[in-house]
């Protein structure tokens, strides 16, 4: 049930952001490591060779897709021996399955928005990920505005 938030003066907030990945959705990064732990690969062998490569930057820039990517990750030699393409394409599937709101977030954007306020969203996604494939579905009107480094060309 939305409450009310105490009133604001019309000089103060009038929007409030959220980062997505983390904040608003789980963190994928958990869904990274228990991979690794099914696969038997170095715990956060595979979240720390994607956060060193220049293709995960250019992967979130909307440089280049999901699968060439995964592709080049292989050829960049940041990962642990026996990491295969296949692997890291069921990883970004995965990713991409697990994004969901989490409930308690879901409320609070509903209350700020009936008290008011804009609320958006910042997001370090892949194009692959983005509205435009249809990622956001129902809850995307929760949201003003959703600005994606995949869209945008640039990192949040």
């Amino acid at each position: 049930q939305p409450r009310m938030l105490p009133t604001l003066s019309s000089a103060s907030i009038r929007c409030v952001l959220f980062d997505l990945g983390g904040v608003v959705f789980d963190s994928p990064i958990s869904f990274v490591r228990e991979f690794e732990i099914i696969k038997g690969y170095k715990k956060d062998s595979i979240n720390r060779a994607f956060s060193r490569s220049k293709n995960w930057k250019k992967l979130e820039e909307g440089k280049i897709g999901q699968d060439e990517f995964c592709e080049r990750m292989i050829l960049e030699g940041l990962l642990s021996k026996g990491v295969t393409v296949s692997d890291l394409r069921q990883i970004m599937r995965g990713i991409s399955s697990v994004m969901r709101p989490r409930k308690d977030m879901m409320l609070a954007l509903g209350i700020l928005r009936s008290n008011g306020l804009k609320v958006g969203a910042v997001t370090n996604n892949w194009r692959e990920m983005s509205s435009s494939a249809g990622m956001y579905g129902k809850w995307r009107d929760a949201f003003d505005v959703i600005v994606e480094s995949a869209i945008e060309g640039l990192l949040s």
